[in-house]
């Protein structure tokens, strides 16, 4: 600092072509970070695909049944894969449940929860809800859950309805909301949810 200063005084550096200088600098440096950003604007816009490796043990939901061509009703599929799968390993490493691109049309809602017998009459540990279902979509735009529009059960906006429901375990049989503070290791990533009309 002192040394620019010295150069100052004895004429050496104009205040004038300092001052240019120092624009000039800031408009590079401008520049600079516009490029950047835009950069990373674009590299943002490109889709993550998650290809499935084999022999993860991922759990592909079209193994079960799932077509995801919009048309057929994947619940039924959906909902084996989930509840065939989702109690193999509590605790440790539950298997994600994988969506290769497509639609899969819905008619009902996808739970973290087994299909047992007598779970809405009390009869099954926590009403069959489990913690740790992670579903995962290849793209984010080409992996959707659809559901089918005009849904009974899910027209009236007054008596919202879930498409997805992550819930919690408790020891109580008649826990049928999935309800409680043991609802963890969910996730949803990688996918688009379409709520129908």
């Amino acid at each position: 600092m002192n040394n620019m200063a010295n150069e100052f005084s004895r004429g050496a550096v104009s205040a004038d072509s300092w001052s240019r200088g120092t624009r000039i600098g800031g408009r590079v440096v401008a520049l600079v970070v516009a490029v950047l950003l835009c950069a990373t604007a674009a590299r943002a816009a490109e889709e993550w695909r998650f290809v499935l490796p084999e022999g993860t043990g991922v759990v592909n939901v079209k193994d079960y049944g799932a077509v995801g061509d919009g048309v057929a009703d994947d619940t039924t599929a959906i909902a084996r894969a989930i509840s065939e799968n989702i109690d193999k390993a509590r605790y440790r490493s539950n298997p994600f449940f994988y969506f290769p691109d497509g639609t899969y049309k819905v008619t009902g809602p996808i739970e973290s929860r087994v299909m047992a017998e007598g779970r809405e009459q009390g009869k099954v540990w926590s009403a069959g809800w489990r913690s740790m279902m992670v579903l995962i979509g290849e793209t984010r735009s080409g992996t959707v859950i659809k559901l089918a529009d005009n849904t009974p059960g899910y027209t009236d906006a007054q008596k919202p309805k879930w498409v997805i429901a992550t819930g919690s375990e408790g020891d109580k049989r008649d826990n049928y909301a999935g309800g409680g503070n043991r609802a963890f290791r969910h996730g949803v990533l990688n996918l688009t949810v379409d709520v129908g009309q």
